[in-house]
């Protein structure tokens, strides 16, 4: 099935969304020593032919990091290069 791009850790209803709609969440990690910022190199490596959107949450649930621009702009790349939906859970935002 397709595959969508999931940040590990996550909030469980993203998981459960892809495996209901008949997809597959696949988990790109967030690194704790870079402040649960998105490792890039995960997420490029965990692109695949099936992959179909990518998830970023930000602020992010539950770790509650607030990713630079910098970051964002490069998973937005990544979207941009391999024509990914790009679901954007910002439900937080106002918090800050």
């Amino acid at each position: 099935g397709d595959e969508v791009l999931i940040p590990a850790p996550d909030y469980p209803l993203w998981t459960a969304a892809a495996h209901l709609s008949g997809g597959h969440g696949v988990h790109y990690l967030c690194d704790e020593q870079a402040d649960w910022a998105p490792d890039i190199a995960d997420i490029r490596a965990k692109v695949t032919s099936r992959t179909r959107a990518i998830v970023i949450i930000n602020p992010n649930n539950p770790t509650g990091a607030v990713y630079p621009p910098e970051v964002v702009r490069e998973v937005l790349d990544i979207a941009q290069e391999h024509n990914l939906v790009v679901f954007s859970d910002e439900i937080y935002d106002k918090i800050l």
